[in-house]
């Protein structure tokens, strides 16, 4: 196996189910000739192909997440997936914001009990939150505190030296020896090497634990990943300060999320079934599709006279009407795609931990209620994504892809 691709695959999913805030897919980052079949399972019909064997928009790339959650295209997408980009001068003197921890590390149990039978998102729960610091999700029952992030700063020496990270704004390492240096053996340093911030360590001394690696090989804009097997942070050796310290916190947030058994965060992959094989039959119905309208432009072009009291006949014919069925089937299995990152979005874990985020960019107080911040309303929220159907279990989808993909074709891209 190639290094650079050993590299990314040591570096990022050791458990592809269950790696948060990283890429969706590794057979959308790993890319190489292996064979046909391959390069299909690698999702390329869904995204635009870029020479071969690359990819422009990876699932769970910046390009195709901020297409996905409507933001620009010079923003980074954080842990595959999203990251906030501030558009102030220097960010670090001016940000706010907070992360969350279980309450009962640090708050009276006379304050905890404050959230008891009232309804989390109810004004009432925002009353509570702003007299006792303390609030409870729908998710879970884990009643939280919010740890002002105000003051939190990265260990810039550290993390140039050790990770090879270089500002986009102020490069401080040669390029050509940066990227040597990337695609080598990455140093694993913990939390509290990395970041700055006293008052989280203090009130949870373990997060200072969490092993931080670099994001090895091509990870193709991905600006971080947790994964909860190795209790590993994995951060990209790139971007400003304050987008690699949003990112680093969003991790963060993870990392409290799978210690304490909140409610977690996930990846866009926990909804399919069968990833290779939807991707397998969306390329051949986007052929099928192809051919289907190609006829249909033929037969109409081969007619002459087309019209009759001013109405296309052809579209009376066959042809056209196999051209709008083979579009509207190519548009269904495009649409697992969208329903699975929606539903991504909707898990409860993501959506605290692009609170953490959001609280940043916004420059909020500690002290604004969290629930208020979220991004998807709280009656939306997924917590565990396992009860949730696959999006490609649909009746109508599974149809489709049982049609175009035999079972022998299915079973082997399993493999």
């Amino acid at each position: 196996m190639p290094n650079f691709i050993q590299d990314i695959k040591n570096a990022t999913l050791k458990l592809p189910g269950q790696i948060v805030g990283g890429p969706a897919d590794l057979a959308n980052m790993v890319l190489g000739g292996y064979s046909n079949l391959l390069n299909l399972a690698q999702g390329k019909q869904i995204t635009r192909e870029v020479g071969e064997g690359l990819v422009k928009e990876p699932i769970g790339g910046a390009v195709q997440i901020n297409k996905q959650f409507g933001l620009k295209d010079t923003e980074t997408a954080t842990e595959g997936l999203m990251s906030a980009v501030l558009g102030f001068a220097n960010p670090a003197s001016a940000v706010k914001g907070a992360i969350f921890l279980p309450a009962i590390l640090s708050k009276p149990f006379s304050a905890i009990r404050q959230t008891r039978n009232v309804e989390p998102g109810s004004e009432a729960a925002a009353q509570v939150f702003k007299d006792y610091g303390v609030y409870k999700t729908p998710t879970d029952d884990i009643v939280r505190q919010v740890i002002d992030d105000s003051p939190a700063k990265l260990k810039q020496d550290v993390i140039e030296r050790e990770l090879g990270y270089q500002s986009v704004t102020q490069p401080k390492v040669d390029q050509r020896l940066n990227v040597e240096y990337r695609n080598s053996r990455s140093p694993r340093l913990t939390l509290s090497e990395v970041l700055d911030h006293p008052e989280l360590f203090k009130v949870a001394p373990d997060l200072a634990n969490v092993k931080v690696e670099r994001l090895g090989g091509l990870n193709f804009n991905t600006s971080g990943a947790y994964d909860p097997a190795s209790d590993t942070i994995y951060m990209a050796s790139k971007g400003s300060e304050e987008d690699f310290i949003s990112t680093l916190l969003h991790e963060t947030q993870h990392a409290v999320q799978s210690r304490y058994d909140m409610a977690r965060g996930g990846n866009p992959d926990m909804f399919l079934r069968d990833k290779e094989t939807v991707s397998l039959a969306t390329k051949k119905m986007g052929e099928i599709k192809d051919e289907a309208t190609k006829r249909y432009k033929e037969f109409k072009e081969g007619r002459g006279d087309k019209s009759a009291n001013g109405t296309d006949v052809t579209k009376a014919s066959p042809e056209y009407k196999a051209m709008l069925d083979a579009t509207a089937h190519y548009n269904t299995l495009l649409g697992i795609e969208k329903k699975s990152f929606s539903n991504y979005k909707a898990i409860a874990g993501e959506a605290e931990a692009r609170a953490v985020q959001k609280m940043r960019s916004d420059r909020s107080p500690a002290s604004t209620y969290p629930l208020s911040v979220y991004d998807t309303p709280i009656s939306e929220l997924i917590q565990d994504p396992s009860k949730v159907r696959k999006v490609d279990d649909d009746e109508l989808i599974r149809s489709i892809i049982d049609t175009l993909i035999s079972p022998e074709i299915q079973a082997a891209s399993k493999k």
